[in-house]
């Protein structure tokens, strides 16, 4: 499969979109008390934003019949003059996702490399997310790049 990794523009919302439906749907079936039942998951002003603002990159991997097979969403955080914690930069995934029926063909990790890649240009230290424990799938992924557990955040629900 000829892929292409570029940076997502204004008329890919559509597209991006569907995708974000996907991910969102596997979100609120498994936590029906945390996530809003949405046709919109992605909003337009939202997307316009972060592809104006230079912390955000999203990035959308297309494939040879110009179809949006993914994309990665990605913020650089800055941490500055803190009063407990080193100064650094980290790349942090915000979004993920393949669409379904280009799952299993290296696509998610061709979208990580790509924020790993941009994060060594910026010299950070590391590459962040968060994971919903519910989602067994996306931990293995990450752990078969290398990611680990830096924290647990926790709950009760009451």
């Amino acid at each position: 499969m000829g892929l292409k990794i570029r940076e997502a523009i204004i008329s890919d919302y559509e597209n991006l979109l569907l995708l974000v439906k996907e991910v969102h749907e596997i979100h609120y079936k498994a936590r029906p008390d945390y996530y809003k039942d949405t046709d919109i998951p992605l909003d337009k002003e939202d997307f316009i934003n972060k592809l104006s603002h230079t912390e955000y990159k999203i990035m959308v991997a297309e494939n040879e019949n110009d179809e949006i097979a993914g994309y990665i969403i990605y913020k650089i955080k800055k941490i500055e003059e803190h009063p407990l914690l080193v100064d650094r930069v980290v790349v942090y995934i915000e979004d993920l996702c393949v669409a379904g029926r280009f799952k299993r063909k290296g696509i998610g990790k061709k979208l990580l490399e790509s924020a790993i890649e941009y994060g060594k240009e910026i010299n950070a230290s590391s590459i962040e997310l968060t994971v919903w424990a519910f989602n067994e799938k996306a931990i293995k992924f990450y752990e078969s790049l290398s990611f680990k557990p830096q924290s647990i955040k926790m709950e009760m629900i009451l």
